[in-house]
């Protein structure tokens, strides 16, 4: 006899519990400063973030098809979860840097000496919807998040939701939160913002309502010239079909509405 989906449900609660539970033991190594044992049990974090996503994911379609009564809290032990999972991986990161050297040992001293160069780090901003902003903003974001093969779905979807602000995160609030839905909450993200027509015009709004300078200062001038320049340059990247014609509609509509 096929199990119910109650039964169904319950089995992939405990597989939750089972693998939070082996989660909260490699974080109670890494207070406790036991290394070693930390260092050997990072494997199985792993495993066991994979397969915790994994009975989410089934228990979520479960919970949709159950009695209300019946069905099992998620997101709370979801959120605790991965707090646990990031710091694990954020202290497991630390001690890999603390304990790789600088400068690799050398024994032969004619081999060429290799230097270790430490690069700074790269912080990623916010975006809140200025839609002038996203074209900088994605760019940089799939280079750090979007295309790194080293992180998993919800990885990149905790990313995601962590660097919008405004009425951008305001267009993925919809998005439940699981790995499976990191695609669709920034594909959403790219056709909101992504428009390459509705970006030429804010460009062009943005160019036309440059003030003029108060007087004739160098600095103000170069000011000016440099934003006034990317502001062309961004605009010639967009590849506008006929953009002469383009801006000369849009100026018109402009003045029109004025």
């Amino acid at each position: 006899m096929a199990p119910t989906l109650l039964q169904q449900a319950k089995s992939y609660h405990e597989g939750r519990k089972r693998y939070f539970e082996r989660i909260e033991r490699c974080h109670k190594l890494m207070n406790a400063n036991r290394d070693g044992e930390f260092f050997a049990m990072l494997p199985k974090v792993e495993d066991a973030y994979e397969k915790f996503e994994n009975c989410t994911d089934e228990l979520i379609c479960l919970n949709n098809q159950v009695d209300s009564k019946e069905r099992f809290e998620i997101s709370k032990d979801s959120a605790e979860f991965e707090d646990l999972y990031f710091a694990i991986k954020a202290y497991a990161a630390a001690l890999r840097e603390n304990n790789s050297p600088g400068v690799p040992t050398i024994s032969d001293n004619n081999q060429p000496r290799e230097v270790s160069i430490k690069l700074p780090v790269v912080n990623m901003p916010s975006f809140g919807g200025d839609i002038t902003e996203f074209p900088a903003w994605r760019s940089l974001y799939e280079e750090l998040i979007h295309n790194n093969q080293a992180l998993s779905d919800i990885q990149k979807f905790t990313y995601l939701k962590s660097y919008l602000v405004g009425s951008a995160k305001i267009t993925i609030d919809s998005v439940p939160f699981i790995s499976a839905n990191y695609p669709l909450a920034y594909r959403t993200l790219r056709e909101r913002y992504a428009k390459k027509r509705i970006l030429a015009r804010s460009l062009v709004n943005k160019m036309l309502k440059f003030k003029p300078l108060p007087n004739d200062n160098v600095s103000g001038l170069c000011s000016f010239l440099d934003q006034f320049e990317v502001a062309v340059q961004t605009l010639k990247g967009l590849r506008v079909p006929d953009l002469g014609d383009f801006i000369l509609s849009h100026m018109a509509y402009t003045w029109h509405d004025t």
